[in-house]
């Protein structure tokens, strides 16, 4: 009954017509809001001459919001000739006119701003305690920071609700050309956020070695500030090492005079007590060598030792290349194997000029030939710098420890030349061989899990995706399923090595 009585009231059917027209008038002017027509807003107005006037107190977008956003700077320019209000009103997700043409880049719509409303947009502050300028160098718009700095030279050295500078922002946005600007501004670049970074802490963790460069230009003795978890921008870096990072920054921030903490607190302990006339050289060597080695460290002085095993295998092959086992026959010598015995290669004699491992030298010459190919390659990846990387390193080694394997097989074959006449002494010597097949597979296998563990996770990074389990290397933290794909295919990688190398030794000895 009472809902018949409000059909039938005319003021009830007046405000629910007026509500409807406002809801078509209000759908026309967002139409023409994100179309920039300009037209249709003087249409709109004609009809309705409140219709912005109502905007003062509505919390979604407005005409200009829009606007702003979309960079239409004429159709901007009618609403704050007629409403310059609203150039100051925060939308639902608290950003001004002026945050989301700055965040846009689209810097003639915050010209018209600053012209027709003035400077007082550059200090509003949007939900998450931004000004337009910090937007603006968060999304690496630098024509815009440069603007706003010129129109009010107070927003240079405003910070954000979380204390980060404009150089904080700018790093994170990698924009190289504004901090280069900021830096010029002689801004201050020790300055510490609520975490206690700095900016070369967050360049460091985005690991932008141009920006990290021009950082520690002008860094001096703040290259080694920690923040509130008492690390340094070196110990941000070598705590989040992974595979494929470029190790040049190590050595950058090294040679620039970055410390870890650890370090940092020894030096500090040295200096303390180093007026002390008990404190001995001793003592002092002590302290300043307990800091953890980096990553990189570690991997210099392993890249040392490959360099070192691999010169040596490599001497080692090429000699005997040029003089194989055994020698050559001399020209008045009719022994048959030279110092082998006499009886291993019966019944006649050899010429002269022949290589005494006569049987066996197509075998002695083929695994020969791999150690020093495998030693050579090593050595020439570890002069270019390469294998700096962890990954590689781990593969390098490796390959060093199969030219290793074939030196040792390759000289194996005399053996096989000076018992070759014993039957029972021959089967021990070609089980030998087989043995070191094993060990050859074992570390084989340890390798394929290796690489495949990795490509697994490279890929998965590729992807955007960090699980969980992707966050440390460890098999504990790998899934079941996975678990058992890696060790399939790493077993049937090391099944069909053992089998091509066995057929490859019983081609060549048998």
């Amino acid at each position: 009954m009472i809902q018949m009585m409000n059909a039938l009231n005319p003021s009830h059917v007046l405000s629910k017509f007026c509500k409807k027209e406002m809801n078509a008038l209000q759908k026309r002017l967002d139409e023409a809001s994100h179309a920039g027509d300009v037209s249709s807003l003087k249409i709109l107005l004609e009809e309705d001459k409140l219709l912005l006037d109502r905007m003062l107190n509505d919390m979604r977008e407005n005409p200009l919001h829009i606007a702003a956003f979309h960079g239409h700077v004429d159709f901007a320019s009618e609403i704050l000739q007629l409403k310059p209000e609203l150039a100051k009103i925060l939308n639902k997700e608290g950003q001004s006119p002026a945050h989301l043409a700055a965040a846009r880049g689209h810097l003639q719509v915050v010209e018209k701003l600053l012209e027709q409303v003035g400077t007082d947009i550059c200090l509003i502050l949007d939900k998450a305690g931004y000004l337009p300028i910090h937007t603006a160098a968060l999304h690496g718009k630098n024509d815009l920071v440069v603007m706003f700095i010129e129109k009010c030279q107070q927003t240079l050295h405003e910070l954000t609700s979380t204390n980060e500078t404009l150089l904080h922002l700018a790093v994170k946005a990698n924009s190289l050309e504004t901090i280069r600007f900021l830096m010029s501004r002689r801004v201050q670049l020790d300055a510490k956020d609520d975490e206690g970074n700095t900016c070369l802490h967050i360049a460091v963790a985005r690991r932008n070695s141009q920006v990290i460069k021009d950082l520690l230009q002008y860094m001096g003795a703040e290259i080694n500030s920690m923040n509130v978890s008492g690390q340094t921008p070196l110990d941000v870096l070598c705590e989040s090492w992974q595979y494929f990072d470029d190790v040049s920054l190590v050595n950058m921030i090294r040679n620039a005079g970055g410390l870890r903490a650890a370090e940092l607190t020894d030096l500090q302990s040295i200096s303390i007590h180093s007026s002390a006339e008990h404190f001995t050289s001793r003592t002092l060597e002590k302290r300043t060598t307990t800091a953890k080695p980096t990553p990189v460290e570690k991997n210099n002085d392993s890249g040392e030792t490959l360099l070192i095993v691999a010169t040596l295998v490599t001497t080692i092959t090429f000699q005997a290349v040029l003089n194989p086992p055994g020698g050559f026959v001399e020209g008045n010598n009719t022994n048959t194997v030279g110092n082998f015995l006499s009886n291993s290669y019966p019944p006649g004699t050899l010429p002269p000029g022949i290589p005494v491992l006569l049987i066996y030298l197509k075998a002695f010459y083929t695994l020969d030939t791999v150690a020093l190919f495998a030693s050579v390659s090593v050595i020439l990846l570890l002069l270019c710098k390469v294998p700096e990387n962890k990954f590689l390193m781990n593969i390098l080694v490796w390959v060093v420890w199969l030219s290793v394997f074939c030196t040792a097989l390759a000289f194996s074959t005399a053996f096989i030349q000076l018992y070759s006449w014993d039957n029972s002494a021959y089967r021990y010597i070609l089980g030998f061989i087989r043995a070191w097949l094993v060990v050859l597979a074992i570390a084989s296998l340890w390798v394929s899990f290796r690489v495949i563990y990795f490509l697994l996770r490279y890929g998965a990074q590729l992807k955007g995706r960090r699980p969980n389990w992707l966050a440390k290397f460890g098999w504990p933290k790998l899934s079941r399923r996975l678990k058992m794909a890696i060790s399939i295919i790493s077993i049937v990688i090391v099944l069909a090595i053992l089998l091509s190398v066995n057929y490859v030794i019983n081609y060549l000895l048998i």
